[in-house]
């Protein structure tokens, strides 16, 4: 097995390096796709792969429109070619608990061409300490940490060039490993929930990207309910994360700045001024533009 992760990372200098070198813990090597970065992102990938000589692939995309599929198939080539033949997930604000980092390469050893692992999804809610324990999507899912290549296996747009949220691949159609068996023993961290200045900001772009490169498809008002559960969360409860999830990782803990400006609102801003206030009519935006 030779077990490389997928990382795509736009203006993330906030939390790379920890999340590269926390992946570097389990995966064999990582690619590393670059989306059209302006801040330190491109000289943290350079340390990286300075700290981690022949394990860490650099790929750059300067289009700034968001091709999600597009960049993701790009990875899994890149990986193929250096010879890689299982693949993890790990976007650029994920961390994988440290509890799980003993069992986590026999769990991927144990997949056949065309299964994926799946692990739960863990929203860290307003700090790296706590995250969402109620009953809502965001915290009872699972997610695509891993999968193995089989022929024809790929990331491609829908048929309408639809390029959102699609962790996995086309071709996976083999079985689905869910480990462990309960958010509580562990998972995914996913960062973007630490802090909320960035959570509504990333979600406000979201939203506004919807309409501007698939005008048409949804109705604000479907819009609105696809990304709200996200920010507005109903029922909202949390519980305190298990010291174990984070021992070992120290440094890389120490290394996520929750608190830096979040480059999405900078973004919304822009578009804002770029399309003007008519194209987002009927989008809740979070006060993030006004």
């Amino acid at each position: 097995m030779r077990l490389i992760a997928l990382v795509m990372t736009r203006n993330s200098e906030w939390v790379l390096q920890s999340t590269v070198r926390a992946c570097l813990r389990w995966c064999d090597g990582a690619v590393i796709l670059n989306h059209a970065s302006d801040d330190g992102t491109s000289a943290i990938i350079t340390k990286l792969q300075e700290a981690f000589p022949d394990q860490i692939v650099r790929l750059f995309e300067e289009n700034p429109i968001w091709n999600e599929m597009t960049f993701r198939h790009k990875t899994l080539e890149a990986a193929r070619q250096i010879g890689g033949t299982h693949f993890a997930n790990v976007d650029d604000d994920e961390v994988l608990t440290a509890n799980l980092l003993p069992y986590i390469r026999y769990q991927c050893e144990l997949l056949n061409p065309g299964d994926a692992l799946e692990v739960p999804w863990l929203s860290m809610w307003n700090s790296l300490s706590t995250y969402r324990d109620d009953q809502s999507d965001w915290s009872k899912t699972y997610v695509t940490l891993a999968f193995r290549d089989v022929d024809g296996m790929c990331y491609r747009p829908a048929g309408d060039g639809y390029q959102h949220h699609n962790r996995r691949p086309i071709g996976c159609d083999g079985a689905t490993i869910r480990f462990p068996s309960h958010q509580s023993m562990g998972g995914l961290m996913h960062l973007q929930f630490s802090s909320n200045a960035r959570l509504k900001a990333k979600q406000a772009l979201y939203k506004m990207r919807e309409v501007i490169h698939w005008p048409g498809r949804l109705h604000p008002t479907d819009i609105n309910k696809m990304y709200d559960n996200t920010t507005l969360p109903k029922g909202l409860q949390v519980s305190h994360a298990p010291a174990e999830w984070w021992v070992g990782m120290e440094q890389e803990r120490a290394m996520i700045r929750v608190n830096d400006d979040p480059w999405q609102k900078l973004e919304c801003e822009r578009l804002w001024k770029q399309y003007g206030v008519d194209m987002f009519r009927g989008l809740d935006l979070y006060g993030v533009v006004q």
